[in-house]
C-alpha cells in the first residue's frame, strides 16, 4: 500500500490527473461500472460505457462535472476537517494506492503508519441533488456508497465518515460506513471482467464478453503455451537451418548418427511428378494440357533428398 500526502500529490493536480489516468481503478470509476452511476451513457452497458471513457472514446461528464466542482468542494472539505479536528478527529487529505486501485481521501486518520478512519466529504450545490433527497430520507446514495466502500477496500481501514453538507442551512448530515467484504468481492470481479473490454478493438467493444476470474487462468495458461508453440516452431526452422547448412557445407556427412538423430539421402522415387517444378512453370502458361507435358517434369533418376530421422520414433 502506497500513501501520499497532500503534499506529494495534490488532489486536483496536474500530477495528480496523470496518476488517475495511470491507475484508472479509481472511487469514481468504481460506482460507474457496478451500474451505480447516473451520468453514464445509456447505449451501452455499465462496464463498456465505463471502458470507453477510460480509453477516451467518449466524453467524460463525470471528470468534466468533477473538475468543476473541485474548487468548491476543496474550500468544503476544509473547513469540516478542520471543525473535526476541533473536537479531536485529524482527517488529512490523502491518496492511497493499494494493488492497483486508487482512493482519493477528503481525509484520513493514520495511526501507527495504518489508516484507520477515512472521511468523504459532500457539499452538493442543488437543493434537489440526489445526495441531499437521499440524505434526506436517512440514506446514501449508492454512488457515494460504492465510492466509500472502494475507498474502504483500497485504504482496509476500519470505517468511513460520510458527511453531507446542506446548501440550504449548511448544516451537517452524518452517516458511518463499515467495510463490507461481500461488495469488495463484488468491486473486484466487476473490475476483473470489464478490464478485457480494455483490450477489445473499438468496433468489437460491445461484442466482447466478460472472462469469469476463475476461468481466465486457464486462458492464461492457453495463451502461454500457444506462445511458447509458436516459439517452439520458429526455433526447430532456425536449428533446423543451420544443420541443413552444415550438411550441404561437409561439415556434417551423409550417414551419421548423433543425439537419437541420423542424416540419410533418400532417392526420389523414379519416374515421379515433381509438382513443385510443374506448379512454378504452369504459372506462366495457359491453358496448357498437363499430359503433353508430363514428361517434361519428370524426377532425374539421380534427384535425391536429404533429411533427418528421428530415431526416437
Amino acid at each position: 500500500m502506497e500513501i501520499l500526502s497532500e503534499k506529494e500529490l495534490p488532489q486536483g493536480s496536474e500530477k495528480w490527473l496523470k496518476v488517475r489516468q495511470e491507475v484508472v481503478k479509481t472511487a469514481t470509476r468504481t460506482p460507474q461500472i457496478m451500474g451505480k452511476s447516473p451520468y453514464l451513457s445509456k447505449q451501452y452497458s455499465p462496464a463498456v460505457a465505463t471502458a470507453r471513457l477510460i480509453r477516451g472514446l467518449d466524453e467524460d461528464f463525470v471528470n468534466a462535472k468533477m473538475k468543476e466542482s473541485m474548487a468548491n468542494g476543496l474550500e468544503k472539505e476544509a473547513d469540516v476537517r478542520a471543525i473535526l479536528s476541533d473536537q479531536g478527529q485529524k482527517f488529512e487529505p490523502m491518496t492511497v494506492i493499494n494493488d492497483g486501485y486508487l482512493a482519493s481521501l477528503d481525509g484520513a486518520i493514520v495511526e501507527d503508519g495504518r489508516i484507520v478512519k477515512i472521511l468523504e466529504v459532500k457539499a452538493p450545490s442543488s437543493e434537489t441533488s440526489p445526495t441531499l433527497t437521499h440524505a434526506d430520507k436517512g440514506e446514501i446514495w449508492d454512488l457515494h456508497f460504492y465510492q466509500i466502500q472502494h475507498q474502504l477496500m483500497v485504504t482496509e481501514a476500519e470505517c468511513a465518515t460520510l458527511i453531507i453538507v446542506d446548501p440550504r442551512d449548511g448544516e451537517w448530515k452524518e452517516f458511518g460506513i463499515e467495510p463490507n467484504p461481500q461488495i469488495h468481492s463484488e468491486i473486484k470481479q466487476a473490475w476483473e471482467e470489464m478490464w478485457w473490454l480494455l483490450e477489445c478493438d473499438e468496433e468489437d467493444m460491445t461484442d466482447c464478453v466478460p472472462i469469469s476470474p476463475d476461468q481466465r487462468p486457464l486462458l492464461e495458461n492457453y495463451k502461454r503455451a500457444l506462445d511458447n508453440l509458436s516459439q517452439a516452431k520458429d526455433d526447430f526452422a532456425d536449428a533446423e537451418k543451420q544443420v541443413m547448412d552444415a550438411i550441404q557445407s561437409g561439415e556434417i556427412p551423409i550417414n551419421s548418427e548423433g543425439f537419437h538423430l541420423r542424416i540419410v539421402e533418400k532417392e526420389g522415387r523414379k519416374g515421379s511428378t515433381s509438382w513443385k517444378r510443374l506448379a512454378t512453370v504452369e504459372l506462366k502458361k495457359h491453358n496448357v494440357n498437363v499430359a503433353d507435358l508430363e514428361a517434361e517434369y519428370k524426377n532425374p533418376d539421380s534427384e535425391s533428398k536429404i533429411k533427418i530421422e528421428d530415431l526416437r520414433k
